[in-house]
């Protein structure tokens, strides 16, 4: 028996990045990534791509999509937000 996903589903992620430069060519990978996970899941994933820098700048100032991310986000991988946020 396997498992198999519900499908419909929107997934949100955000990846911060240390540098803004590298902004342009994370997007263009995840661009690809979503084709296969849609591909794979039948669920679409939504990507937001932003640096540490303006991550925390946004945080200190109350942006509500980052507390948000903050708050209710899942670290899968990097720094605890905590860190981001000094």
């Amino acid at each position: 028996m396997s498992f198999e996903p519900p499908r419909g589903l929107r997934f949100y992620a955000c990846f911060v990045i240390r540098d803004s430069s590298r902004r342009r060519p994370v997007l263009r990978v995840l661009e690809q990534v979503q084709a296969e996970f849609y591909l794979r899941t039948g669920n679409r994933f939504s990507p937001y791509v932003i640096s540490a820098l303006s991550f925390a700048v946004r945080y200190r100032r109350r942006d509500p999509l980052i507390r948000k991310v903050a708050s209710e986000g899942l670290l899968l991988h990097g720094d605890p937000i905590g860190e981001l946020v000094k």
